[in-house]
């Protein structure tokens, strides 16, 4: 297993996953900005995973990408995944067989987002503070119902609240149904193996089959999982994913049909560490000097992206309430290009996270964000406590701060 710290890592591997000759310009150019970044060196490889069928060759930045991989002295390389018999899967860039350069891997699509350096410095440190979890940007939360709220309110006040070393380490009862299988479509449902009804004979569960929201909402807090994204992973991890226990799952993702890796992957990093991921700013607005208007003077204002505001988001939501704001307020992110196809694909990636969740268990508590110990972590209009701005602005990290929040675990 990988250990809780690992301070003394100064730089980490990179792998970008890619299966379309025609989308690697963004990968490309973030591969070359990232080895550029001025101070010291923290790129130590790149490692893009070939998943596709098509040759390289066949564009500009396929060429660009190629001639980077032979280039003994650039840190790009290629692992072709088709080459090793793995085929085009999603859980080829855990793959052991890639053997990257360091403990701590950061993971990105071929399309991103891709983020900034003082970011990605900030989302390294925190890694290094907690090398033995999932660290991400975007973070999701599965909404639980009451039974499974007032079992984690109760595990966390027995922990001693919110950012104690114990309460990380709560796990949350899920109880499902039983299923005769992850992959024949049956799980969830009140028929256990062999036939009898569970939920009415009160069954291994005592009637208990629980339901868990996943939302599309990006979360500092509460984040039961996150996006591949931006994510830092240590590599000892690959080994686990891969292993044959996980085979049943593994087998899952790849005949799902919305492939859900990024669920398994943080599922079971959650599970074997027994700690919930974490989750780092993925912008650090910068602070710059405007001139008032009709002034002379200058005034300090901040550079923000866009991005969605916490204090517009509930706290938490009873079934019909949340169906309705998930589909219909703009600050959810749209998962495909039309509502209907987005809510087809919430519903599956919905069904996946029950499924797997459903396979162990037990769910995390969720994470802590960003902003804990700070003075940004404060009520919104909801009474709930959260980030507030969500993403941070240069110089407000507690772990990057002497004295703040983590800081002193490295």
């Amino acid at each position: 297993m990988p250990p809780p710290k690992s301070c003394n890592e100064d730089t980490f591997s990179v792998i970008f996953m890619a299966y379309d000759p025609k989308k690697l310009q963004k990968l490309y150019k973030h591969s070359e900005r990232m080895i550029a970044w001025p101070g010291k060196k923290l790129v130590e490889d790149i490692i893009v995973v070939w998943n596709g069928e098509e040759t390289l060759n066949t564009t500009n930045f396929g060429m660009h990408v190629l001639q980077k991989d032979s280039n003994p002295n650039h840190p790009l390389r290629i692992f072709y995944s088709r080459s090793k018999g793995l085929g085009n899967n999603l859980l080829n860039r855990y793959h052991p067989d890639i053997k990257p350069k360091t403990e701590a891997i950061m993971y990105y699509d071929d399309d991103g987002p891709f983020y900034g350096q003082e970011a990605t410095v900030a989302a390294f440190e925190l890694w290094k503070r907690n090398s033995n979890v999932q660290v991400g940007a975007m973070g999701r939360k599965y909404f639980m119902e009451p039974r499974m709220m007032q079992s984690r309110d109760e595990l966390l006040e027995k922990a001693g609240g919110l950012g104690t070393k114990e309460a990380r380490t709560i796990r949350v009862p899920f109880c499902r149904a039983p299923p005769t299988s992850l992959l024949n479509g049956t799980e969830g449902s009140s028929e256990t193996a062999n036939g009898t009804n569970n939920r009415a004979s009160g069954g291994a569960n005592g009637g208990v089959n629980d339901y868990l929201l996943y939302d599309t909402t990006y979360y500092n807090f509460g984040t039961n999982m996150v996006l591949p994204s931006g994510s830092f992973l240590h590599k000892n991890y690959l080994c686990f994913i891969w292993h044959e226990a996980f085979q049943e799952v593994r087998d899952f993702v790849v005949n799902h049909p919305c492939r859900p890796d990024d669920v398994m992957v943080s599922i079971v990093v959650s599970q074997l560490s027994g700690l919930a991921p974490l989750v780092y700013s993925r912008f650090i607005n910068k602070i710059k000097t405007e001139k008032a208007e009709n002034s002379t003077t200058r005034r300090l204002t901040i550079s923000s992206p866009t991005s969605p505001n916490i204090e517009e988001l509930p706290s938490e939501f009873n079934h019909l309430e949340f169906e309705n704001y998930s589909h219909t307020d703009a600050l959810h992110r749209r998962l495909l290009w039309n509502d209907n196809d987005a809510l087809e694909w919430l519903q599956l990636r919905r069904e996946a996270v029950n499924s797997i969740s459903g396979y162990f268990g037990s769910i995390n508590g969720g994470s802590i964000g960003w902003c804990f110990g700070t003075e940004y972590y404060k009520a919104n209009k909801y009474g709930v406590k959260d980030c507030i701005p969500p993403c941070a602005t240069a110089g407000q990290i507690p772990w990057m701060k002497e004295g703040g929040y983590g800081y002193d675990e490295c």
